[in-house]
């Protein structure tokens, strides 16, 4: 297991160095303001579902063709191609955010779930930069042990592919977006599964307890509060470690020691 100073480590790679000294925080209490008028934010055209999605029996229909042919596939690349077709011809989504370039050798995959693309991100399509990504890298580099950490490769991926604020009905693109997360972690066999955020986190584990009881046996999965309540509470930052390691005594994988 590792030590205190390990974990000093861990809070220092994410801007928590005087968390010692800092007074204990009251988090039901915390709350993160968002602000309304945004000069980035400029309105993108809100998801308009074709007539086929719209229709009960259409859509059904095509939830069931969708579900049967993406669980046939056995390969990222026809898997990734098949889905951004679908997000183009059935939701008429010309923008949308995907998985990011893949290495095709050996390595073990980490697969990193996070939480839809806010609009000002989507607007200059940008994945989760800045602070963001500093901060994503350095839980996922903090949690694997030093000499496996250039054995793993992270896969980025949203909750939902478009900003949440920007689909009217998203019922439909919602449920087929997790169709295809469980067939890429099917087809990819990460050691990990990291859940960012609450969104993120209710969904999938919902749809497993109802379909995969099996996967949730393996135990793979672990969850962290969203990126910029993180940033914005950095204490939680050490809650996070202190779960991280409950959840890595239970974690059967040779990385994560």
């Amino acid at each position: 297991m590792r030590n205190d100073f390990e974990q000093l480590l861990w809070l220092y790679s994410m801007g928590v160095e005087q968390v010692a000294t800092r007074q204990p925080i009251d988090y039901s209490e915390t709350q993160i303001v968002k602000k309304i008028k945004d000069s980035s934010n400029q309105d993108i055209p809100v998801l308009k579902k074709t007539q086929k999605i719209r229709g009960t029996e259409s859509e059904k229909s095509i939830r069931e063709a969708f579900e049967k042919k993406i669980n046939e596939m056995q390969n990222i690349n026809s898997l990734t191609q098949y889905w951004r077709n679908i997000l183009i011809n059935e939701f008429n989504l010309k923008k949308f955010w995907g998985l990011n370039e893949l290495d095709e050798s050996k390595k073990c995959n980490i697969l990193i779930i996070h939480e839809p693309p806010t609009r000002s991100d989507f607007a200059r399509y940008s994945l989760l930069d800045g602070k963001k990504r500093n901060l994503i890298n350095n839980i996922v580099f903090s949690m694997l042990s030093s000499e496996n950490q250039e054995e793993v490769q992270n896969i980025f991926v949203p909750i939902l592919p478009i900003p949440l604020n920007n689909v009217a009905e998203f019922g439909n693109l919602q449920s087929f977006q997790v169709m295809f997360l469980l067939s890429l972690k099917r087809i990819i066999k990460p050691v990990l599964v990291l859940l960012v955020g609450d969104r993120a986190s209710s969904i999938i584990t919902t749809m497993l307890e109802r379909d995969d009881q099996e996967i949730l046996k393996e135990n793979n999965y672990f969850s962290i509060p969203e990126l910029q309540y993180m940033i914005s509470v950095p204490e939680v930052k050490k809650t996070v470690w202190e779960e991280w390691q409950q959840k890595r005594r239970i974690i059967n994988n040779d990385l994560f020691l």
